[in-house]
């Protein structure tokens, strides 16, 4: 008996669309931490992911649930357990393609520290595959032990041998990541705007197209490839597989609505193919009725909302971190990386702190980048590389801000010439 009293499982209810959840109370002193999953017919479970410190058994208790690891997908039976090691060899997903529902559990003794890694969630760099990192912790018990340390070289190891050049994170904390070769590559906006004295500029033309509501089924249908074809044009934005738009589902419970009077509108995805789409989404956003405000998060500090409005100054907010990112591999990510000119520089990166290999002078000529021995243009520690790398931050910038140094007359105008980008790098949600 513990201190909760017989009721050890807490309902997590509705996690996502045909997804239910309940949880193992943590037991005071024991890392004892289990949970029973419920997949509706046609719905999946979490998506795709492996833990770096965890190993998780999962035992089948009713249906006949489809599960994905690195190695293919088989379907499992009832009373079937499987096991899921610590690491990539541990990846897993399921679904649940049948006419019945599917219910099964997952136990672990979560470890201390742990990172969980989502393999098909990294981030679009140029198209290229990057690790997203997310729920790093310590337990408060072992903390000052450098135990996150050997974490995350334990886990950026695995990133570059599994070929992966790149890894990116949201922080808790700006002042954690620094340490491992993490530098701060993009910024977000977070907006409110007041319906009664935001709207967009008169000079602007008239209303275009219509609004409409989609239902689940063709919001799967018609969604993901709109989704995809403003990814490939914007660095930042994260894949997102199947999984991702079943799971996520408006958050319309009806314990949480407020009935009439004011409402504040919170818009979590706005996107437009072109500037028209653009405009048309934010004049029906800040036209709703019996709105009071309109909040919105992660915009880019270039997003068109900002000239597109007749009062800027309505646009109340403030300024955050967006993405941090490390090079795992900077040969093999400045290979990678596509240049905006054909010019030549050559860029000396004087520390790593976990791989001392990366620490080298790369010569960038011809939209390819290898090793080379020429005097080098710019010289860079591994974080103020990383802010550049997206074309959040330029060169210039990063060396009045004193992270990087000029080493000949023009190295820094170069640099950003190669680095350019035609737009701000952009990741619209938090992993």
């Amino acid at each position: 008996m513990t201190d909760y009293g017989d009721n050890i499982w807490a309902d997590l209810g509705e996690i996502g669309d045909g997804v239910r959840g309940s949880r193992l109370r943590r037991t005071p002193g024991r890392p004892l931490a289990a949970a029973v999953w419920e997949l509706d017919p046609s719905s999946s479970g979490v998506p795709y992911h492996f833990h770096h410190g965890t190993e998780e058994p999962l035992l089948v208790l009713k249906g006949r649930p489809v599960l994905r690891m690195p190695d293919g997908e088989r379907t499992l039976e009832e009373a079937e357990v499987v096991h899921f090691p610590p690491g990539s060899t541990g990846a897993h997903a399921l679904s649940n393609p049948t006419d019945e529902s599917v219910r099964y559990v997952m136990v672990g003794a979560h470890a201390s520290p742990d990172i969980v890694e989502y393999p098909d969630e990294g981030t679009v760099c140029g198209r290229d595959a990057c690790a997203g990192v997310t729920v790093v912790g310590v337990l408060p018990s072992h903390r000052r032990r450098g135990l996150l340390t050997r974490m995350m070289t334990a886990q950026l190891r695995d990133v570059r041998e599994r070929g992966v050049s790149i890894a990116t994170l949201w922080a808790s904390e700006e002042t954690i990541y620094g340490r491992y070769g993490y530098g701060l590559s993009s910024l977000g906006l977070l907006p409110t705007a007041k319906r009664q004295t935001s709207q967009l500029r008169s000079d602007l033309p008239s209303r275009e197209g219509a609004i409409r509501m989609l239902d689940h089924d063709d919001a799967l249908r018609l969604l993901p490839p709109l989704y995809e074809k403003i990814a490939r044009r914007t660095v930042g934005f994260l894949a997102r597989p199947r999984d991702w738009w079943e799971l996520r589902t408006l958050d319309d419970r009806e314990e949480r609505r407020r009935g009439a009077g004011s409402l504040n509108v919170i818009v979590h995805d706005a996107f437009g193919v072109d500037a028209r789409a653009t405009r048309e989404i934010w004049r029906f956003l800040l036209e709703i009725d019996w709105v009071d405000e309109v909040e919105t998060r992660e915009l880019p500090l270039d997003h068109p909302l900002i000239l597109l409005t007749a009062r800027v100054n309505e646009l109340r907010g403030r300024l955050r971190d967006g993405l941090w990112l490390r090079l795992a591999d900077v040969g093999a990510a400045l290979a990678a990386r596509s240049y905006a000119s054909e010019g030549r520089a050559a860029i000396e990166v004087t520390s790593d702190p976990l791989f001392p290999e990366n620490a080298d002078t790369w010569t960038i000529e011809g939209g390819l980048a290898r090793r080379s021995r020429r005097r080098p243009a710019v010289r860079v520690d591994l974080q103020a590389l990383a802010s550049a790398f997206l074309g959040g931050f330029l060169f210039r910038q990063i060396a009045a801000a004193e992270r990087a140094e000029g080493t000949v007359r023009g190295g820094l105008a170069r640099a950003d010439a190669l680095f350019a980008t035609p737009a701000l790098p952009w990741c619209p949600e938090i992993f």
